[in-house]
């Protein structure tokens, strides 16, 4: 499968919460692992707001908060060589406590795991840097993946990723993985929903005659 064919997307917001005015340090840890979502709103300067399951969440509130785990597609756009749908986008956010006076890289992937003849593949959004010295103790992050074909109906991953470079943070990383699947409804199933609903509402109106 050509993956050059797949549109996808990735968008890195860091740093938007101001540090406490007593400019205490924070050692590298998550405020908020991972959120999953459908759609990502990062208008407000110092929070996102993730639609999970068609609600709005908003983060960061230093809790463990719901995440989607279920992404329905409706692959009906043919590009010529697959069936895919241009609506449907994977969305994650997070936020992690930084320390003022050190530097981190941090790196996310999204994973298909591949599901019966069509194979597991993964998908980088680039390594970047987070630098203490601008001033925030907790950085943001969000990323994206779409649209998806047909055949990415299956299991996924999301993995993230803190690592700190310099200061006192040096050598220390944080991990978080979230789990989610890509659906498809079935159409045949739809079909025999529909004439057994059809039936039954047949056999009613008879009873009643």
């Amino acid at each position: 499968m050509d993956k050059g064919l797949k549109t996808w997307s990735s968008l890195i917001l860091a740093g938007s919460i101001l540090a406490l005015a007593s400019g205490a340090a924070q050692a590298l840890s998550w405020h908020d692992q991972p959120i999953m979502g459908s759609f990502v709103d990062a208008s407000v300067p110092g929070q996102f707001t993730v639609t999970v399951d068609g609600n709005p969440v908003l983060i960061p509130d230093g809790n463990t908060l719901p995440s989607q785990s279920i992404f329905k597609i409706h692959p009906t756009v043919w590009d010529g060589t697959h069936w895919f749908d241009p609506s449907v986008y994977a969305w994650a956010a997070s936020s992690v406590n930084v320390d003022l006076t050190s530097n981190y890289t941090y790196q996310g992937t999204w994973a298909f795991l591949g599901n019966g003849p069509n194979p597991a593949y993964s998908f980088n959004f680039p390594t970047d840097i987070w630098l203490g010295s601008w001033g925030f103790t907790i950085a943001e992050l969000y990323s994206s993946v779409g649209q998806f074909w047909l055949e990415d109906a299956g299991n996924w991953q999301y993995t993230e990723t803190w690592t700190g470079t310099a200061g006192p943070d040096q050598g220390m990383s944080i991990t978080s993985t979230r789990d989610f699947e890509v659906t498809v409804p079935e159409p045949a199933s739809l079909a025999l929903l529909a004439l057994g609903l059809a039936g039954l509402g047949f056999s009613r109106r008879g009873k009643q005659i």
